[in-house]
């Protein structure tokens, strides 16, 4: 059976409900981020331009920050998009569609974190914007840092052990790779003995990281993809 589409057939009544889904929250976020430019007198053009073109910085900086964002949302798009794939078949579905769900969550938890430094700008929350901690008491931010990552560990190991049948039939050792790198990337980062080359080691055992996370979730969501397309094949839809 030769394979076509036949989208351009939709009639323009058919782009409305999908616009109005995209584009209605689309424009309630960018009001919701000017009012709050408003009330917490913030401009918009901070809100709005490159955080470099901000901060009066060349373009380069930041560079393997804004690599590892790109692959954490390489990650997080393979992995909603596979979940929603899994709904062609009902066992398939049943299986594997809450631990891609609980994947992609995961993964864009990570991708805010270190977008936004959630573990080092949280404890705004208790002491204030002008408290600025790491100068002032580095070791009470490594306490809070900490805490932080206590949470993380706790939320990881629930998804290990909630998800270990799925995740035995996968090739576990690239997680777990991904996850030593991470642990070594954070230790790094709390060994303030650690004087010479600190961000290098630190952003490249997280770099390793992502890269491996993105492996381990590209493989996964591949195999998934290629049985499913396989039991189509096998046992095509009716339309």
């Amino acid at each position: 059976m030769k394979f076509r589409l036949n989208l351009s057939s939709q009639n323009i009544k058919h782009l409305f409900p999908v616009a109005l889904k995209v584009y209605l929250p689309t424009l309630i976020f960018i009001i919701l981020v000017w009012c709050l430019s408003k009330i917490f007198n913030i401009s918009m053009y901070e809100l709005t331009a490159d955080p470099a073109e901000v901060v009066g910085k060349p373009p380069y900086t930041g560079l393997f920050s804004n690599i590892g964002i790109v692959l954490w949302s390489c990650t997080a798009a393979i992995c909603i998009f596979s979940a929603f794939l899994t709904k062609f078949n009902q066992s398939c579905f049943k299986k594997w569609f809450n631990f891609l769900l609980a994947s992609f969550f995961l993964t864009s938890f990570l991708l805010l974190d270190d977008l936004f430094q959630l573990h080092e700008t949280y404890p705004v929350l208790f002491f204030g914007v002008d408290a600025n901690l790491p100068e002032n008491n580095r070791s009470l931010q490594n306490l809070l840092e900490g805490l932080f990552f206590i949470v993380y560990f706790i939320y990881v190991f629930l998804y290990l052990f909630y998800f270990r049948k799925q995740i035995r039939q996968t090739e576990y050792q690239f997680l777990a790779l991904a996850f030593i790198f991470f642990f070594l990337s954070i230790a790094v980062d709390m060994n303030s003995m650690i004087k010479i080359g600190h961000d290098i080691i630190e952003e490249s055992f997280k770099l390793f990281g992502i890269i491996t996370w993105l492996i381990y979730f590209s493989k996964t969501c591949s195999s998934i993809v290629l049985q499913l397309a396989g039991n189509l094949a096998v046992h095509p839809q009716k339309t």
